[in-house]
């Protein structure tokens, strides 16, 4: 129970409150089990979008979300405008999370694809589209590589935010691949992005722009989008 005086301070009461539980035994793969004690079963956030409107996110706990929503909403504004996209334009989202990259871009687009390995935060994606009224976006559960790989359709426009590890050389491979005209890379981990940006830069695409995004004040951790343009 908050005091009197901590609320006056700003503070606010939890919404939701779990306890996580890490199950590891030699052999097997950590387990982690989640046993919500109070609230509801999502966490809500809001972000706004350039022009204004709002978009609510449900997020369940094993599902990724920036942890600064300010910052966020400056992050995923920057892949907008670096991906510089028309309502005649196909995006597929790479490691989308919730679903947060691809909806800020439904709007611009043409059609958008995400696809992430967590169920969990497909799961959310999927109710996030529904509770937004956003028809033009499909998500799916997979592998990154082997989900795109057997779509037909190929994007005008990849955007990719994947994990500390970067895309990896196989995935790099495929993008090089399809020849999408317009890449935006998000990148936690400077050193993985270099790498990858190497693979991709050396023969097909031209890095255009790197805009560094401060997730973290106070931290050296550095989010950067990175803007690529095949060369025809």
């Amino acid at each position: 129970m908050l005091t009197e005086e901590a609320e006056q301070n700003g503070f606010k009461k939890a919404t939701s409150v779990y306890l996580t539980q890490q199950v590891a035994r030699k052999g097997r793969r950590t387990e982690f089990k989640q046993t919500l004690l109070h609230g509801e079963k999502p966490l809500l956030e809001t972000m706004i979008l350039e022009d204004g409107s709002k978009l609510d996110f449900e997020i369940l706990p094993m599902a990724f979300f920036q942890p600064n929503t300010l910052q966020a909403e400056i992050l995923y504004e920057t892949a907008l405008q670096l991906g510089d996209i028309s309502k005649k334009d196909i995006v597929f989202d790479l490691f989308c999370g919730t679903g947060t990259i691809g909806l800020f871009c439904a709007h611009k687009a043409k059609r958008v694809f995400g696809v992430d390995l967590n169920k969990n935060a497909i799961e959310n994606a999927r109710n996030n589209a529904k509770t937004n009224n956003i028809k033009n976006i499909e998500f799916a559960v997979g592998d990154t590589l082997k989900t795109v790989s057997g779509r037909a359709e190929k994007p005008d426009i990849v955007i990719v935010d994947p994990p500390r590890a970067g895309l990896g050389e196989k995935l790099c491979e495929y993008l090089l691949k399809i020849k999408a005209p317009r890449m935006v890379y998000v990148s936690c981990n400077p050193t993985t992005l270099a790498r990858d940006l190497k693979q991709l830069c050396k023969e097909a695409y031209t890095l255009e722009t790197v805009q560094p995004v401060d997730m973290f004040p106070h931290t050296y951790h550095i989010e950067s989008v990175c803007k690529l343009v095949y060369n025809h």
